[in-house]
């Protein structure tokens, strides 16, 4: 099992008490939050991942947790989870095996040539970045780590057939418009993703990989 599903930040936050919809940690790390924007991002992120692991294995109650080093983790046994959001869109996980998602939305005007040298982009590119980053930011997320410049620069990865891939990357779009947003699953077994979203694969960006370097340790669950 290997889900994924993307969804609008308003859509899944409608209508939701967070004092009611939270456990008792998570709503106080949601109020620490000072913007209304990342608590709105931090609800729908909660939201959208126990609404899949209510359908799919009927587990959507308790609190989601999170481990010293930022992998989230779930009560029931074998599940492994990942949550990410950017802008107004948020994308969930859930796996019988480690996962990590990312997603970016493009900013205009934002400068990434210092961002891509600090990563290991191979170019300036907009659509190159954003491909390297939600993918190498995935893979710490496998990990069970947080965001790391120096790991996520020395990760490699080249292309590969999907059956033997571990990761896969793509952009989304909405309406055959430009690019929304890129995304990024790292996980064993990644070409039997199974993916839920309202927005529209931009099918020639689709692409799988085989990560090259060192894992750190062994991922704990969550």
């Amino acid at each position: 099992m290997l889900l994924l599903r993307v969804d609008r930040v308003g859509a899944c936050v409608e209508a939701i008490d967070p004092h009611a919809a939270l456990s008792v940690d998570e709503y106080a790390r949601w109020s620490r939050f000072a913007s209304v924007r990342r608590r709105r991002q931090f609800l729908a992120g909660r939201q959208l991942l126990r609404q899949m692991l209510s359908a799919q294995v009927g587990a959507g109650e308790g609190a989601i947790a999170v481990e010293p080093g930022g992998a989230l983790r779930v009560a029931t046994p074998g599940l492994w989870v990942s949550i990410s959001h950017s802008g107004e869109w948020v994308a969930a996980a859930v796996a019988d095996r480690p996962v990590g998602v990312d997603i970016e939305v493009p900013r205009p005007g934002r400068d990434l040539s210092r961002l891509a040298e600090s990563i290991g982009s191979l170019s300036g590119g907009s659509a190159d970045f954003y491909t390297t980053w939600t993918l190498k930011e995935a893979v710490m997320k496998r990990w069970g780590m947080g965001l790391d410049l120096a790991r996520m620069r020395a990760l490699g990865a080249q292309p590969i057939d999907p059956q033997h891939a571990n990761a896969q990357t793509a952009s989304l779009e909405l309406d055959g418009r430009s690019p929304l947003l890129y995304l990024a699953v790292a996980a064993d077994g990644v070409g039997d993703l199974s993916v839920e979203s309202t927005l529209s694969w931009c099918r020639e960006t689709v692409a799988h990989w085989q990560l090259i370097g060192a894992h750190p340790r062994s991922r704990s669950r969550g």
